[in-house]
């Protein structure tokens, strides 16, 4: 599937759907704790992945982001270094992504996807690498903004934005929304994606 914005075609077949737990919401003060994705090819997810790390810096932790995600600073520093899953997510992002190839790109996706982004790019800025964007396309798919589009038209009336209580409205399975896991959580998006589909097709007059 490809779309055109421009004069440049824009390819759909590689998405990379991810969703990070972190330390705080600065993308440069904090730190990923968790990253979560699947590799979707194709339309077919092909690798899912889940990695904890620690954080970079342990005096920018915000206490309030680990009681979201249920884990203490002692719980942290037995998880692998910042290092460690770097160089297991380029393991995984290189087998998908050629990253000299300026067509050969992952498309960002998520939900709330801009806030998954910076702190990726952070990540790989932390790492010593500038260059993110050799393997995902700035073009991004955030589920939120489909959902405040639908709402906007009246196709669906919700009581939250949170990607509990949107997944509850459609009514699919969830994870106990007090478990926090990013894995779980990029898995239901990917979910409410497809659901939402059926308040966007076209219907046919003559049916």
């Amino acid at each position: 599937m490809a779309f055109k914005i421009g004069k440049k075609d824009y390819i759909m077949d590689k998405l990379l759907w991810v969703d990070v737990e972190s330390t705080g919401l600065d993308p440069k003060k904090q730190d990923i704790i968790q990253i979560a994705g699947l590799v979707e090819i194709n339309h077919q997810i092909v690798e899912e992945i889940s990695f904890r790390c620690q954080p970079f810096d342990y005096s920018a932790i915000e206490m309030s982001a680990l009681e979201v995600n249920h884990v203490t600073v002692d719980d942290l520093k037995k998880l692998e270094s910042p290092k460690v899953v770097y160089t297991k997510l380029m393991t995984v992002l290189d087998k998908y992504v050629d990253r000299y190839n300026k067509k050969d790109k992952f498309i960002f996706a998520g939900y709330n996807v801009g806030f998954d982004i910076a702190m990726m790019q952070n990540f790989f800025l932390k790492n010593g690498n500038n260059y993110f964007g050799s393997y995902c396309d700035y073009h991004k798919l955030d589920v939120a903004a489909i959902i405040l589009v639908l709402e906007y038209m009246g196709l669906i009336r919700l009581e939250g934005f949170r990607l509990i209580n949107v997944a509850k409205y459609l009514r699919l399975t969830t994870e106990d929304e007090n478990s926090h896991d990013a894995l779980a959580d990029i898995k239901l998006t990917r979910e409410v994606f497809f659901r939402l589909q059926e308040y966007i097709k076209p219907t046919n007059p003559n049916t």
